[in-house]
């Protein structure tokens, strides 16, 4: 083939008002050989190179064309329409950074591309760029604009509400209005706000008022609903008034209704908030008074009063306390022992006979919490046959557990479960968040399950785990061959310390057409050496054993006996007896769950 040249003849683009602007630009270009004559209809190989920021920098597209010229050596070229090697042209940013196009043109006697030169884009091209113009977003209605595919911010680059200003030191939204108001929010949807103040730092406001000239700084009104909601804490400076807008004391409540001045109520029994918490560094925090004096006074020694001002006890009661007979159960007796004779106060409850019985704590006519003698408690049955059992009923959740920033539940045992859980047609256990295990984990089957990506809102998808008797670990990646067809792929500083390296396999797949490869270890087992064809690129993988001191301290071995010091299944059990042919009652779990499915049915058909 004749030794050819390019000259650069036209490089165009053109984009139309108001269209979208086409994702290419033409390029012209007249094939000369070396004696300056033109290459007149002959078929050319060409290659277009985009790099970044310099002429030398990185490839961030590149395609291939094949075509002819014609009787003038004159070829056209659709740049982002050819075959593309190396990124995609859509994802090209003009905006940022210069760019510069590199030509290349196929020497069928040398076997490869021949560099023509690279010169820089100028304007042209980034025509491309006003298909990602802001501008392209709004819509006008007459003279106003708005835009209703997505969330606006202002002074920040992630939007977490329809419009997201961030002010940085300054006021994010100010409204003012000299004759109506300054900022209006409406919400039609249950639970959400018409405006929502967040405070993110300690000495912040979510929500700000401000009263200099005399008037009210916040007011709120109902028509029918809550005037104010409140979730958190409420700081007030001054008095606060209920019924009265000249409260005399930090907090004044006054009523003309025949009914309770304050009513506090904790909404369900299965909250433990403090229903009314008063506190005095001077004076008493308690008093409850009536006409006829006072009813009951907490001191601010602790000690309290009732029916008297003046407690010399912890509690301190001027009257009798009684507590008899249980209307409804004639052998139940609960009594409350008076201080005094070494007895002090119990309570207790006996059914006659001489022996001690059962506590039960009733509400709405049924036991909800069951003492027995020998200890055992039960929540939701009256028949625990653990220290401590808890029935729920319905869907409601049988034991909940919350700790700030300590362990929520934490179970220990010495030689049987820390932890144990059992169902008869559901998960066991459900974990809704990381899950951390410092041993072993050891299971029938694993897999992982996600929204299907191609139907999410109506299929899972679920994918099952590699398993092996070996303890393997698999590293993987794609090497580009240089002008020698060799490459140096490092591994990970803490390839070694894992992993028995010295007996680490590696395998080779060329990419694109086969060609023969190879590989070898460097002399310290840091990295390999892969071997192919020139300019190629072949994805590698290399499989280790693992060899790190956990491993060695955790690891179990691929067959063991059952029993003995395995406390995974005794001798006899089964962990999964259908599985084998083996009735139920071979299972390892099989006792535990008959006396669950015995107290599910006590407590169904009471």
């Amino acid at each position: 083939m004749k030794t050819l040249s390019v000259l650069i003849a036209v490089l165009s683009c053109s984009i139309l008002l108001n269209a979208q602007p086409p994702q290419a630009f033409k390029y012209q270009a007249v094939v000369r050989d070396v004696a300056g004559e033109v290459i007149s209809n002959q078929s050319v190989d060409i290659r277009i190179s985009i790099h970044n920021e310099t002429p030398g920098g990185t490839i961030i597209y590149q395609e291939t064309f094949s075509g002819t010229t014609n009787q003038f050596g004159l070829i056209s070229l659709n740049i982002g329409l050819g075959t593309p090697v190396i990124g995609t042209f859509g994802s090209i940013n003009w905006s940022a950074d210069s760019k510069f196009i590199k030509v290349e043109i196929y020497n069928s006697a040398g076997g490869g591309y021949v560099a023509l030169g690279t010169s820089e884009l100028f304007s042209v091209p980034y025509a491309l760029y006003s298909d990602r113009s802001a501008d392209g977003f709004w819509e006008l209605n007459n003279s106003d604009i708005y835009y209703n595919s997505g969330s606006v911010a202002i002074g920040s680059t992630y939007p977490i509400a329809k419009l997201h200003v961030d002010g940085g030191s300054g006021a994010g939204i100010y409204g003012f209005s000299s004759n109506s108001y300054g900022i209006v929010g409406k919400s039609w949807a249950d639970n959400y706000p018409g405006v929502q103040g967040e405070a993110l730092s300690a000495n912040s406001y979510g929500i700000y008022s401000q009263n200099q000239y005399g008037g009210t700084a916040f007011r709120s009104w109902s028509d029918g609903g809550l005037a104010g909601h409140f979730e958190g804490d409420v700081y007030m400076e001054d008095n606060l008034g209920v019924g009265t807008s000249s409260p005399s004391y930090p907090l004044h409540v006054k009523s003309s209704h025949d009914d309770w001045l304050v009513g506090i109520h904790n909404q369900s029994w299965s909250y433990s908030a403090n229903g009314l918490v008063t506190r005095s560094e001077g004076g008493d925090p308690f008093l409850a008074q009536s006409s006829y004096g006072d009813l009951l006074i907490v001191k601010n020694n602790g000690r309290v009063g009732i029916g008297t001002s003046t407690p010399d006890a912890v509690l301190h009661v001027d009257d009798h306390i009684r507590v008899g007979e249980d209307p409804s159960y004639s052998t139940v007796y609960g009594e409350l022992f008076h201080y005094g004779g070494g007895t002090g106060f119990k309570i207790n409850a006996h059914a006659g006979g001489g022996s001690w019985a059962d506590m039960h704590l009733q509400t709405n006519g049924s036991t909800k919490v069951f003492i027995e003698s020998n200890g055992q408690v039960g929540i939701g049955t009256d028949s625990p046959y653990n220290r401590l059992q808890v029935v729920a009923s319905g869907s409601e959740n049988g034991f909940q557990s919350y700790s700030p920033s300590g362990t929520a539940v934490y179970g220990l045992s010495g030689s049987s479960y820390g932890v144990f859980g059992q169902s008869t047609s559901y998960y066991a256990g459900y974990f809704s968040g990381p899950v951390h295990v410092t041993g072993n984990l050891s299971k029938g089957s694993g897999s992982f399950v996600i929204d299907h990506p191609l139907d999410p809102e109506n299929k899972l998808l679920r994918h099952n785990f590699v398993e092996s008797p070996e303890n393997l670990l698999i590293y993987r990646g794609k090497a580009e061959l240089d002008e020698k067809g060799e490459a140096m792929v490092e591994l990970s500083d803490y390839f070694k310390a894992l992993t028995k390296e010295d007996e680490a396999s590696i395998h080779l797949t060329p990419v694109g057409r086969p060609f023969l490869t190879g590989a070898e270890w460097n002399s310290d087992f840091s990295a390999i050496i892969i071997y192919g064809e020139t300019n190629r690129a072949v994805f590698w993988e290399v499989l280790a054993d693992r060899d790190d001191p956990v491993i060695h301290e955790l690891g179990r071995p691929v067959e063991e006996e059952k029993g003995g010091k395995n406390t995974l299944c005794e001798k006899g059990k089964l962990l999964y007896p259908e599985a084998y042919g083996y009735p139920e009652s071979a299972g390892r779990d099989y006792d535990e769950m008959i006396k669950m499915k015995e107290q599910i049915n006590r407590n169904t058909t009471k």
